[in-house]
């Protein structure tokens, strides 16, 4: 059984916050174990990270009083990761029933071994595959 962390930066994400997190309290983590959820709220001021803590998960939240930026926001959750798995999720992202599941068991087979970064398939609100790609 591989254990796994979540972290979260959120700044003024709104709804979107929560209904990230009920699709992580809603997700089927089959034969792994949530240790974390982390929410590092960058100073919002849209209440965004307000009362959470009904969902049900392993919640820990740091309140920013300042924004600190997305990268150091990444870092300050990651930092008291002791999980097989850490796993970085954008605010606006809703999850399938299984994808995290998935994500750690991919990673679990020993042919895998070798890969030490993931993501999964982004899909639209038609539950089609987003094949657009963005270049400068």
């Amino acid at each position: 059984m591989a254990t796994f962390d979540t972290s979260t930066v959120n700044w003024h994400a709104g709804h979107q916050l929560r209904a990230l997190l009920e699709s992580v309290a809603n997700s089927d983590f089959q034969q792994h174990q949530l240790l974390r959820v982390v929410v590092v709220d960058n100073a919002s001021s849209d209440q965004s990270a307000d009362n959470l803590e009904d969902l049900g998960l392993p919640l820990h939240l740091i309140h920013n009083e300042k924004n600190l930026g997305f990268g150091t926001a990444c870092n300050q959750g990651a930092s008291q990761s002791s999980a097989d798995y850490l796993i970085f999720l954008n605010p606006d992202l809703r999850l399938e029933n299984d994808t995290l599941a998935q994500l750690i068991t991919f990673l679990e087979e020993p042919s895998n071994s070798h890969i030490g970064f993931v993501g999964g398939k982004l899909l639209n609100e038609s539950s089609t595959v987003i094949t657009q790609t963005y270049a400068n």
